[in-house]
């Protein structure tokens, strides 16, 4: 099977149940948005993270693609494999998750400033891309019914990935750098 299919070349592209779309249709915007985030969670993953850890950015990314495939296809309301039970699962994890790195982290009592660790940074960006898939989420909503797990699974994981990196501040030691606004 060839990479290329040149219809990109008119500025159009395939849905996965062969309709073809303008590149800039909300399904396509929201499925870039998502590879970006699954890109940036490739990213995170190294040699040195938690082994535990590891493999739920794993799952994560294989449950982006997984949201990815749901919306890659032009039947609006027709989720025939989305399973809403699995994805109540996932979101469950991440928040057990959270609750328990909440246990070993500093109370939280003001904004954070992302940075100044480059580990740090990589996460910060990671969640930033995961709030634009979110945004991107929430329009396609409007235009197409489409599971409200996908929105509330990609907005946990925009928390999730906050608090992770708290965690990678911690294990770094690198002190976190509050917001404190000026009276």
């Amino acid at each position: 099977m060839k990479i290329y299919t040149k219809t990109g070349d008119r500025g159009k592209t395939m849905l996965l149940d062969g309709n073809i779309v303008d590149k800039n249709d909300a399904r396509i915007e929201v499925n870039g948005c998502l590879d970006e985030l699954n890109t940036r969670l490739g990213l995170l993953r190294d040699s040195d993270m938690d082994p535990e850890i590891n493999l739920e950015f794993i799952a994560i990314q294989k449950a982006l693609f997984e949201i990815s495939a749901t919306l890659a296809v032009d039947r609006s309301g027709e989720m025939s494999r989305f399973d809403a039970a699995h994805w109540d699962l996932l979101v469950e994890a991440m928040e057990v998750r959270m609750d328990y790195w909440a246990t070993i982290l500093p109370p939280l009592t003001n904004f954070i400033i992302p940075g100044p660790n480059p580990k740090v940074g990589l996460v910060h960006l990671a969640r930033t891309c995961c709030r634009t898939a979110e945004r991107r989420l929430v329009g396609l909503d409007q235009l197409a019914e489409i599971p409200v797990q996908t929105v509330v699974f990609v907005n946990r994981l925009s928390d999730y990935l906050f608090v992770w990196a708290r965690m990678v501040s911690l294990r770094e030691g690198v002190d976190e750098t509050l917001w404190i606004s000026n009276p």
